[in-house]
């Protein structure tokens, strides 16, 4: 699977409806040979005054079914979605989710030789979401190739091996998933923080308060290494931030990065009080000093937020001896002579 990553209009979604067909390229050629499936909208197909069985009937037609198979296939689609009892309701009664999943079970019937997805792996509720995911795994494992685009990190990092950066319309950067998808999210933290050789601008934006917890202290706590870190933040915010993911970033005394570290999904801030803490399990570091800064990005990386640049500090004391920053406890086991 390929995985398109990219800021908000950088051009992920424009580059996969071309790879479909439902746009033309005014300038190049988009080749690509069998079925292409693209999952852009699942209810876009649905006739919302058609019952739910003729919509299933009129979909397979569109994909290539001669009526005798779509009539065939009716009780499997629908069942397959969970609304057979709804079979000869209109569409227009269903809820979203019903939709949704009534669109994806038509669109999946047949295997495409193509899956373009945006932002899309499984739909609906747990139940129906995990058996989309094997329905879409199931595709994969049978050939079928598949273009992912997603502002959601680890998902291209668990499901695509390799990955293409769009900015403004250019590739940025292709090649290894991992590769590719930590060079963008680190391009957000170089980008924040430029203009400093330490790697912290010290910006605190206004109409932002913060105040940090660490293992029950505020701001600041010694840790013998190897013990964990809790990390609670309470931000005061005058206006919404909407989507957003955090992140921290951890250095030394000398200012060298040694971790940056960010929320795998995203948080909805609708104004004022706003409370989320980290923990970092068993930080073996080296004795020292360090800093903690807090980034609130959008949802797709693009823009910064908020920058707490002194967001916590911690002391590590009685780490084991070794050189370098990262001292993990270790167990050696020799065998005997």
């Amino acid at each position: 699977m390929l995985g398109i990553i990219g800021g908000n209009g950088a051009g992920k979604s424009t580059l996969l409806r071309l790879c479909g067909g439902v746009l033309r390229p005014t300038e190049g050629v988009v080749q690509r040979t069998g079925r292409a499936e693209a999952f852009f909208d699942f209810t876009a197909g649905l006739q919302p005054d058609l019952t739910c069985q003729d919509n299933v009937i009129l979909g397979l037609i569109i994909s290539g079914h001669s009526v005798r198979e779509a009539r065939s296939l009716v009780q499997e689609v629908l069942e397959f979605a969970g609304i057979w009892d709804n079979r000869l309701n209109p569409v227009r009664v269903l809820s979203t989710g019903m939709k949704l999943r009534l669109g994806f079970a038509i669109a999946t019937q047949q295997r495409p030789d193509l899956l373009l997805l945006d932002e899309v792996v499984s739909v609906g509720d747990a139940d129906f979401q995990e058996r989309s995911s094997d329905r879409t795994a199931a595709f994969l494992r049978a050939g079928t190739a598949a273009v992912l685009v997603s502002h959601d990190m680890q998902q291209v990092q668990s499901l695509c091996q390799r990955a293409i950066w769009i900015h403004h319309g250019q590739s940025a950067s292709y090649g290894s998933a991992d590769v590719v998808t930590k060079a963008y999210i680190e391009s957000a933290y170089d980008v924040d923080n430029s203009n400093s050789g330490t790697g912290i601008t010290g910006h605190e934006p206004p109409g932002m308060q913060l105040a940090t917890i660490v293992n029950g202290n505020p701001d600041t706590a010694t840790v013998t290494s190897g013990a964990s870190i809790e990390l609670g933040f309470e931000i005061n915010v005058d206006q919404a931030l909407g989507v957003f993911r955090p992140a921290i970033s951890l250095l030394d005394d000398n200012g060298q990065l040694q971790t940056y570290l960010y929320y795998q999904s995203t948080i909805e801030h609708d104004g004022g009080r706003l409370s989320f803490s980290v923990t970092l399990d068993k930080m073996g570091l080296a004795d020292g000093d360090y800093q903690i800064a807090l980034y609130l990005h959008s949802a797709d990386w693009s823009t910064t937020l908020g920058e707490f640049a002194d967001a916590a500090s911690i002391e590590i004391e009685n780490a084991p001896e070794g050189a370098g920053v990262l001292r993990p406890q270790s167990e050696w086991c020799v065998p005997n002579k």
